[in-house]
Protein backbone atom coordinates (compact mmCIF):
# COMPACT_ATOMS: atom_id res chain seq x y z
CA UNK A 1 0.00 0.00 0.00
CA UNK A 2 1.33 3.58 -0.79
CA UNK A 3 1.50 5.85 2.20
CA UNK A 4 -0.86 9.01 2.03
CA UNK A 5 1.22 12.12 0.69
CA UNK A 6 1.39 14.53 3.80
CA UNK A 7 0.07 17.83 3.44
CA UNK A 8 2.09 21.09 3.10
CA UNK A 9 0.65 23.86 5.40
CA UNK A 10 1.47 26.56 3.56
CA UNK A 11 2.19 28.91 6.94
CA UNK A 12 4.88 26.83 8.04
CA UNK A 13 7.10 26.50 4.74
CA UNK A 14 10.76 27.32 4.72
CA UNK A 15 9.96 30.54 2.57
CA UNK A 16 7.96 31.82 5.48
CA UNK A 17 10.32 30.55 8.22
CA UNK A 18 12.73 33.37 7.23
CA UNK A 19 9.52 36.39 7.00
CA UNK A 20 9.05 35.22 10.39
CA UNK A 21 12.75 35.64 12.22
CA UNK A 22 14.33 38.34 12.74
CA UNK A 23 17.55 39.88 10.88
CA UNK A 24 19.64 39.47 14.64
CA UNK A 25 18.11 36.48 15.89
CA UNK A 26 20.11 33.46 17.05
CA UNK A 27 19.61 29.59 17.00
CA UNK A 28 18.02 29.81 20.11
CA UNK A 29 15.22 32.23 19.30
CA UNK A 30 11.78 30.17 19.17
CA UNK A 31 8.81 32.27 16.92
CA UNK A 32 5.58 30.09 17.37
CA UNK A 33 7.52 26.73 18.07
CA UNK A 34 8.94 27.03 14.55
CA UNK A 35 12.77 26.35 14.99
CA UNK A 36 11.28 23.40 17.12
CA UNK A 37 9.69 22.39 13.91
CA UNK A 38 12.70 22.72 11.62
CA UNK A 39 14.38 20.97 14.04
CA UNK A 40 12.15 17.72 14.03
CA UNK A 41 12.40 17.60 10.26
CA UNK A 42 16.09 18.39 10.72
CA UNK A 43 16.57 15.33 12.34
CA UNK A 44 13.88 12.95 10.20
CA UNK A 45 15.86 14.29 7.20
CA UNK A 46 18.88 12.70 9.00
CA UNK A 47 17.50 9.55 9.58
CA UNK A 48 14.59 8.38 8.09
CA UNK A 49 13.96 5.33 10.04
CA UNK A 50 14.16 7.01 13.50
CA UNK A 51 11.05 7.51 15.64
CA UNK A 52 9.40 4.03 13.66
CA UNK A 53 8.03 1.17 15.34
CA UNK A 54 9.51 -2.22 14.89
CA UNK A 55 6.24 -3.48 13.76
CA UNK A 56 5.64 -0.19 11.29
CA UNK A 57 9.67 -1.40 10.19
CA UNK A 58 9.22 -4.83 9.63
CA UNK A 59 5.99 -4.03 7.92
CA UNK A 60 7.78 -1.74 5.34
CA UNK A 61 10.45 -4.27 4.96
CA UNK A 62 7.93 -6.76 4.21
CA UNK A 63 6.32 -4.64 1.90
CA UNK A 64 9.42 -3.21 -0.28
CA UNK A 65 10.61 -7.12 -0.42
CA UNK A 66 7.50 -8.40 -2.40
CA UNK A 67 7.28 -4.90 -4.14
CA UNK A 68 11.18 -5.95 -5.56
CA UNK A 69 11.35 -9.91 -5.39
CA UNK A 70 13.45 -10.46 -2.53
CA UNK A 71 11.29 -12.01 -0.68
CA UNK A 72 14.16 -14.74 0.11
CA UNK A 73 16.29 -12.50 2.08
CA UNK A 74 13.69 -10.67 3.68
CA UNK A 75 15.13 -11.63 7.51
CA UNK A 76 18.45 -9.97 6.32
CA UNK A 77 16.49 -7.03 5.23
CA UNK A 78 14.82 -6.85 8.47
CA UNK A 79 17.95 -7.06 10.45
CA UNK A 80 19.74 -4.55 8.32
CA UNK A 81 16.96 -1.91 8.55
CA UNK A 82 16.89 -1.80 12.47
CA UNK A 83 20.59 -1.79 11.72
CA UNK A 84 19.82 1.55 9.73
CA UNK A 85 17.15 2.38 12.34
CA UNK A 86 19.75 3.04 15.08
CA UNK A 87 23.66 2.09 13.50
CA UNK A 88 25.19 3.67 17.02
CA UNK A 89 23.04 1.32 18.97
CA UNK A 90 23.34 -1.92 16.98
CA UNK A 91 24.88 -3.88 19.87
CA UNK A 92 21.55 -3.84 21.76
CA UNK A 93 19.39 -5.31 18.62
CA UNK A 94 18.82 -8.43 19.93
CA UNK A 95 17.50 -9.77 16.63
CA UNK A 96 21.21 -9.25 15.22
CA UNK A 97 23.44 -12.00 15.96
CA UNK A 98 26.49 -11.94 16.81
CA UNK A 99 28.16 -12.31 13.86
CA UNK A 100 26.23 -9.75 11.98
CA UNK A 101 27.47 -7.55 14.85
CA UNK A 102 31.03 -8.26 14.61
CA UNK A 103 30.71 -7.44 10.98
CA UNK A 104 28.80 -3.89 11.87
CA UNK A 105 32.18 -3.53 14.40
CA UNK A 106 34.56 -4.34 11.59
CA UNK A 107 32.53 -1.67 9.17
CA UNK A 108 33.41 0.85 12.05
CA UNK A 109 36.77 0.04 12.68
CA UNK A 110 38.23 -0.71 9.88
CA UNK A 111 35.78 1.23 7.31
CA UNK A 112 38.28 1.06 4.05
CA UNK A 113 39.19 -2.61 4.37
CA UNK A 114 38.38 -4.05 0.76
CA UNK A 115 39.57 -7.08 -1.37
CA UNK A 116 42.56 -6.16 -3.23
CA UNK A 117 40.88 -7.07 -6.64
CA UNK A 118 39.18 -3.82 -5.91
CA UNK A 119 42.08 -1.69 -5.30
CA UNK A 120 43.85 -3.35 -8.33
CA UNK A 121 40.50 -2.84 -10.50
CA UNK A 122 40.67 0.86 -10.05
CA UNK A 123 44.59 1.23 -10.44
CA UNK A 124 44.05 -0.63 -13.88
CA UNK A 125 41.17 1.87 -14.80
CA UNK A 126 42.79 5.00 -13.91
CA UNK A 127 45.90 3.84 -15.55
CA UNK A 128 43.56 3.35 -18.76
CA UNK A 129 41.64 6.28 -18.29
CA UNK A 130 44.94 8.82 -18.02
CA UNK A 131 46.66 6.48 -21.32
CA UNK A 132 43.29 7.43 -22.94
CA UNK A 133 43.27 11.06 -21.98
CA UNK A 134 47.06 11.43 -22.53
CA UNK A 135 46.56 10.18 -26.53
CA UNK A 136 43.48 12.72 -27.07
CA UNK A 137 45.55 15.62 -25.65
CA UNK A 138 48.40 14.54 -28.26
CA UNK A 139 46.33 13.76 -31.24
CA UNK A 140 44.53 17.24 -30.84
Amino acid sequence: MAKPVPQVDEEKTVAHLDEDKPKSSHASTTHGGLDAEVAAASKKLRNPLAGISKEELFRDVEEFAVQKDLVDIVELLKKGALAAQSPKNFENITELSEEDKNFLRLEQTKRWKQPWMMYFMTSVYYCFYFHFFLAILLVD
